[in-house]
């Protein structure tokens, strides 16, 4: 017995060392010493783990040779030697584990997980393609949660992971993968989609058109959305890169889970109630399509052009215009119509309703930008100091209406607003006008080619 333990002994201390020639040596002299010793260690760690461990990995190949029961093995916490090499992410031991047996790959800890869906969780590339080659069975492999290895990349945010996944998927022609749902029914596309990775979603959908693997654009998971629905309620596809995604989408046939779940047979009134547009916050309203992006940053450019020449305007009036007082304190209402008010009350009038739309539009536009709110504090804060400028530029006099005195300062802000209100009103009067004249003749050419 004292001679056994003294064997057993030092086999635990040549596999902690890795002094591969002693371990040979020992159970080459006794056979039944490996199953002594794994008596022995029983409740702690199994022989192959602690040689993994300690970085033993000549003995760890032996003793899977010698016994490949050990690579099943596991320890109190439910994980096999491949599944800490794997959380470790050191690929030289997943080398060695996966050459003594690929169906080392395919055993599950105590969550139905595999080696490849640790590796997929946190990321590591490398250790994906050494799995895979092992064993492609574990790409088909799920969790207790339905979730495939690409799922648990994707909700890692490790993309450089998923795409080696949608190679290696790609490469043993498993794409059916890609539609493969978790217990919640998401399919990459969907958690691509609330990850808003624009990479993923690129990879999914190349060239803005269905894939032509068997991926399903309009796949709908438990609650009845489609990616397309999950783009639409993520509060956060605001940037250029981020609205791509919708324009990817969109190009790629993907619909609103709402269309899909419609009836074929269904009330007049509900098939109308579902084709109404979808309610969308302001913010969502002020969002531009791709396609118009370079058109709203050139509108920015013109629009603080136009804001800084009026500043530059106001603060170094053309010599003459700053020492211009009026004539009178009081002027008629018909003077302002005849030109008797100074000069630089029609020129701050014209400036004022410059700043004043360049300013409103600035603010619709930015809206939309990432920190919308903080930029559109600059824009009013812009407004106040114009304001303040103008007032202690303005000559001070009052032009009377009727029985009423009003300030310079009072009176050409009315006149601007009134002046802004009714070029809005002209324009969209002419729109209305150009639409009903377009809108008849072709109305009068349809009814041509019919009598023809």
């Amino acid at each position: 017995m004292v001679r056994s333990l003294n064997s057993i002994a030092q086999l635990l201390d040549a596999i902690t060392k890795d002094y591969i020639d002693e371990v040979i040596q020992l159970l080459s002299t006794n056979s039944g010493l490996l199953d002594e010793a794994e008596r022995a260690t029983e409740g702690g760690n199994p022989l192959l783990i602690t040689a993994c461990e300690h970085g033993s990995l000549r003995v760890a190949a032996e003793l899977g040779r010698r016994k490949p029961e050990l690579l099943s093995a596991k320890n109190q916490d439910g994980y096999t030697a491949m599944h800490l090499a794997s959380f470790r992410g050191c690929v030289r031991e997943i080398k060695v584990l996966a050459e003594l047996g690929s169906q080392v790959c395919l055993v599950e800890d105590n969550e139905s997980m595999i080696p490849l869906h640790i590796v997929s969780m946190r990321g590591n590339e490398e250790a994906i393609r050494v799995l895979v080659d092992a064993c492609p069975e574990s790409l088909q492999r799920l969790t207790h949660q339905h979730e495939t290895a690409l799922h648990l990349a994707l909700k890692g945010e490790h993309w450089t992971a998923f795409q080696v996944l949608f190679q290696e998927v790609t490469k043993f022609q498993l794409e059916n993968l890609l539609n493969r749902k978790d217990h919640e029914g998401n399919t990459v596309l969907h958690i691509a989609t609330s990850k808003m990775s624009i990479r993923v979603v690129n990879l999914l959908l190349p060239d803005n058109h269905p894939s032509p693997r068997v991926l399903s654009v309009n796949s709908m998971n438990k609650n009845g959305q489609t990616a397309l629905d999950v783009y639409y309620q993520n509060p956060h596809n605001v940037t250029p890169r981020e609205i791509q995604i919708g324009h990817i989408l969109r190009q790629a046939g993907a619909t609103d889970g709402r269309f899909l779940r419609l009836p074929e047979k269904q009330p007049e009134a509900s098939r109308r109630a579902l084709n109404q547009p979808r309610p969308q916050s302001f913010r969502r309203r002020l969002l531009l399509w791709p396609w118009q992006l370079e058109t709203r940053n050139m509108l920015l450019v013109v629009l603080i052009m136009i804001v800084g020449t009026a500043f530059t305007v106001i603060c170094n009036l053309p010599r003459g215009l700053d020492e211009e007082k009026a004539t009178k304190t009081t002027f008629y209402f018909i003077g302002v119509i005849s030109g008797q008010l100074p000069t630089i009350f029609y020129l701050m009038l014209f400036n004022t309703v410059g700043v004043f739309s360049s300013l409103l539009i600035m603010g619709i536009l930015i809206w939309s930008l990432p920190f919308g709110a903080v930029l559109l504090l600059v824009v009013i804060t812009t407004f106040i100091v114009y304001v303040l400028v103008m007032d202690k530029t303005l000559p001070k006099f009052s032009v009377r209406i009727g029985s009423s005195n009003i300030s310079s300062s009072r009176f050409l802000w009315l006149s601007a607003l009134t002046f802004i209100f009714s070029g809005a009103l002209v324009f969209t009067a002419s729109k209305y006008v150009f639409w009903r004249m377009k809108s008849k003749s072709g109305t009068i050419d349809q009814i041509r080619t019919e009598q023809v």
